[in-house]
């Protein structure tokens, strides 16, 4: 895991492209405290900075070249080996034992066709000095970050946002409507005038000679033919896949946080390695504290366990830390930023997570209110009418006034109301309702059936706060996470599902339950579902520096309501970012 940018300018000497893009990588190099290089070449300059987990020697180091080809790449390809073997077959010849060499061998054999072959998380720039292109490739489930600027002819590209702002002085003047809405920025937009996110499944190919541009997707391509699939597929598939993601040259372990779905990553680590390191966060704060269905798990399997009691010092003293470690705004992730924290101390450098279950098996009460959706947009003329004068809560069927692709989202998850971001941003409602409806995502969808659920939470919610908190609060500490639920060849199984078999009892994972029942606790279980948390509302209400942060009149009107405890701790996380 790693950070990656470049630039390709044909109006730019190429010392100062050197210096420019060197300058990026300084800034991202918590993400690759290992190692940096560059490669320069006439109008381009690519940099990494490296996170080494596989083939640590110097010999895999990056940017890395191959006969006409470089690469600078952020990820990991969790089937390399057998892409590798296959290679071989051919008549390639490798001199490390990393997956960015196969990388361009594969290239050199399949051309663009060979970014189906790979089965992992990874963003990478692969440059063709031959054909003169430079392709951005993005892996097939957006689990990796690559953001992209083109104008005036020129390429821009890296693994944070951040670093655009040397290039990038205007910010779009929509971002903060979306961000109060949707709790973060739906891809492909950032803080940033033409600054993109790169579609998921995606790759860009830009040309060096003519500097056009061009988006194409691709698509995973299993070579598995599946028949009668049954709820021991899952397991099997499942465990398949974290013993993919247990392939390091560099200590790895996994987060623990006493629910269903890292104890059942958990389970199966342990299954396939002699003793595996877990990391949990605990809390004096009884209410909070999942240590008991913690130790639950570590007891049962034995693991090198490390608990990190977190108070409300460790709170207050990193707050300010915390809040400069988001590339976007979110009003996700300060969990994720602490266990980073705690398993970079403990000398780990790669995790598993459980994250993607509940979007894939239908976890969220979101899966539950597809009945009330409906209802909501039969009566929609009627309650658009009356909601301005609806109290609370209730104003959020303000969101029936944008288009219904939108809106479905919205009413399930939607933050702010349009009235109460109107307020906020000192604008009208009909203007927020235009931004919203002008700039909404292309992944938002019109939700009809349990499956459409599953492909907004993993394609909206997911995508743009789970995923991107993920990567950028745990590589603020060079730690890489990794996500078995999200492996390709296991969401090929899933995907082929069909919905009455997937969702029997929507809300509840029962098939995944089923699928682990017979080495899962019951006590895991067996009990109401809870997300992770913190006493955040607690620690917030007596923090001195979002005292200082939220000076402005209205800003001060949320804060004194959150401290009467009439909003979620949340909506002022949020207001601390604008």
């Amino acid at each position: 895991m790693c950070r990656i940018a470049g630039i390709v300018d044909p109006n730019r000497y190429q010392d100062q492209l050197r210096d420019d893009v060197q300058v990026m990588i300084d800034k991202m190099i918590h993400g690759g405290p290992d190692g940096r290089g560059l490669f320069c070449d006439k109008t381009i300059a690519i940099g990494h900075c490296r996170l080494s987990l596989i083939d640590l020697s110097e010999a895999a180091a990056q940017p890395m070249q191959y006969n006409n080809l470089v690469i600078s790449y952020n990820g990991e390809i969790y089937n390399f080996k057998e892409i590798k073997k296959e290679l071989e077959s051919k008549s390639h010849q490798f001199k490390t034992n990393s997956d960015t060499e196969v990388i361009l061998h594969a290239f050199e054999e399949w051309g663009v066709e060979s970014f189906s072959k790979f089965n992992g998380m990874f963003a990478f720039a692969l440059l063709d000095l031959k054909n003169q292109n430079l392709y951005l490739v993005r892996d097939p489930n957006g689990i990796k970050p690559l953001y992209y600027y083109c104008e005036n002819k020129q390429l821009i590209f890296a693994s944070e946002t951040k670093v655009f702002k040397s290039f990038v002085d205007e910010e779009n003047d929509f971002w903060k409507t979306l961000f109060l809405a949707y709790g973060h920025l739906p891809e492909p937009y950032t803080k940033y005038k033409d600054v993109f996110a790169l579609p998921k499944s995606s790759y860009l190919t830009y040309n060096l000679n003519n500097t056009h541009y061009s988006i194409n997707t691709y698509s995973f391509k299993s070579t598995r033919v599946l028949q009668n699939i049954g709820i021991a597929d899952i397991g099997y598939e499942l465990q398949a896949s974290v013993n993919r993601h247990l392939i390091s040259d560099a200590a790895i372990g996994v987060f623990l946080s006493g629910g269903i779905d890292s104890s059942i990553i958990t389970l199966l680590a342990a299954q396939q390695t002699s003793q595996i390191h877990t990391l949990s966060i605990c809390f004096n704060e009884e209410e909070y504290s999942e240590k008991y269905y913690q130790e639950l798990i570590t007891k049962k399997i034995n693991s090198d366990h490390h608990a990190l009691l977190l108070t409300k010092k460790d709170f207050t003293d990193n707050l300010e830390n915390i809040l400069n470690a988001y590339d976007s705004p979110c009003i996700d992730g300060v969990n994720t930023w602490f266990i980073s924290k705690y398993a970079k101390e403990n000398k780990l450098k790669a995790v598993l997570s459980g994250l993607g279950a509940d979007e894939i098996f239908g976890g969220y009460p979101s899966f539950t209110r597809l009945t009330q959706l409906k209802q909501a947009h039969h009566y929609k003329s009627i309650i658009t009418k009356f909601s301005g004068f609806l109290p609370g809560n209730y104003q959020r069927f303000d969101f029936l006034k944008l288009d219904d692709h939108v809106s479905d989202y919205l009413l399930l998850r939607g933050f702010y109301t349009p009235s109460k971001i109107a307020s906020i941003l000192s604008v009208s409602k009909d203007e927020v309702i235009e931004q919203l409806n002008t700039h909404s995502p292309s992944t938002a969808r019109k939700l009809n059936t349990l499956k459409d659920v599953s492909a907004m939470e993993r394609e909206m919610y997911m995508q743009n706060q789970l995923l991107k908190d993920s990567d950028y609060m745990s590589m603020q500490h060079g730690i890489e996470i990794r996500v078995p639920f999200l492996d390709n060849e296991f969401l090929h199984l899933v995907d082929s599902i069909d919905e009455a078999t997937l969702f029997p009892s929507p809300g509840r994972k029962d098939v995944l339950i089923q699928a682990f029942e017979s080495i899962l606790p019951k006590e895991i279980y067996d009990r109401p579902k809870k997300g992770f948390q913190f006493p955040f509302k607690n620690w917030l209400k007596d923090s001195e520096l979002m005292k200082e942060i939220l000076i402005d009149d209205k800003r001060k009107i949320e804060l004194n309501l959150f401290e009467n405890d009439k909003i979620h701790w949340s909506k002022i996380l949020a207001l601390a970012q604008l």
